[in-house]
C-alpha cells in the first residue's frame, strides 16, 4: 500500500487464508494493525479504505498495541506463530523486524484440554434446549479446528492454521467433509448472521461423541511426542 500512514501505525500485515492463498468467497480478509503503545486505533477509516482499495473487500481489522503483541511473541502464543509463519507485511516496518521470532509454543496439551472441556459443555446446552443446535455445532467446529491447530505443532510437518486443519494430522479425523462444511456454516451463521443450516440436536451429539474420541487420541499422541521431546538432551 502506498498511502502515508501516521507514525503511530507501526505495521499493517495480511494474515489468514488470504495470506496463505487458500481463501474462498466465505473467507474473511484478516489484517493485523500494530500501533505504538497508548495510541489506540489510529486512523481506522484510512486503514480500512486502503486495504479495501488494494483487495476489493472490506477487511476484518485486528488492532494490537506493540506491548500486547510483543507479549504474545515472548510467550510463544500460537497466534504469534501463525503471524510469524504466514503473515505478509502490507505497510510500515516489516513484521519480522518489529517482533522477531516467537518463543517456543509449549502449551499445546493444556490448550487441547481446555478445548475438550468446552466441547463437553455442548451436550448440556443441547439437552437444555434443542434450539441451540446450530450455535453448538459451530462451537464444535471451533473446538475441532483449534485442537488440530495446537496439535499440528507437534504432529504435523508444519503447523496448520487453516479451516481444514483437523485433516492435516496423522490421527484420522472422523467427521465427513460434508458434515464438517455444515459445522463451518453453523459457525458463520452464529458469527455473521448468514443463512442457518438445518441441524438437529441428535446430529450435534453424534458429532460431539466423535470429536471427543478423536481429540482424546490427539491429546495422547501429542503427550507422547512431547515426552520424547523432553528426553532429548539439550546442548
Amino acid at each position: 500500500m502506498s498511502r502515508n500512514f501516521p507514525p503511530a501505525i507501526l505495521n499493517i500485515s495480511l494474515f489468514g487464508s488470504r495470506s496463505r492463498e487458500d481463501d474462498d468467497e466465505d473467507s474473511d480478509l484478516d489484517v493485523l494493525v500494530i500501533v505504538a503503545n497508548g495510541t489506540g486505533k489510529t486512523s481506522p477509516e484510512l486503514v480500512r479504505a486502503s486495504v479495501k482499495e488494494q483487495f476489493g473487500k472490506d477487511p476484518s481489522l485486528s488492532w494490537y498495541g506493540l506491548r500486547k503483541i510483543d507479549a504474545l511473541f515472548r510467550s510463544g502464543d500460537l497466534f504469534a506463530w501463525h503471524l510469524h509463519l504466514e503473515a505478509r507485511t502490507l505497510a510500515g516496518t516489516d513484521l519480522h523486524a518489529v517482533l522477531g521470532v516467537p518463543e517456543d509454543y509449549t502449551t499445546a496439551l493444556s490448550d487441547i484440554n481446555e478445548l475438550r472441556k468446552i466441547a463437553r459443555r455442548v451436550e448440556r446446552s443441547i439437552i437444555a434446549c434443542n434450539a441451540n443446535a446450530v450455535f453448538e455445532m459451530g462451537i464444535l467446529y471451533v473446538c475441532a479446528r483449534n485442537i488440530a491447530m495446537a496439535a499440528s505443532w507437534r504432529l504435523a510437518a508444519r503447523p496448520s492454521f487453516g479451516r481444514y486443519s483437523p485433516y492435516s494430522l496423522p490421527i484420522p479425523f472422523p467427521i465427513a467433509d460434508d458434515i464438517y462444511d455444515v459445522m463451518m456454516k453453523c459457525r458463520m451463521a452464529s458469527q455473521r448472521g448468514t443463512a442457518l443450516p438445518t441441524v438437529f440436536a441428535a446430529e450435534v451429539l453424534e458429532v460431539l461423541r466423535a470429536i471427543l474420541i478423536w481429540s482424546e487420541a490427539v491429546f495422547s499422541e501429542v503427550a507422547k511426542v512431547e515426552a520424547e521431546y523432553e528426553q532429548i538432551p539439550k546442548i
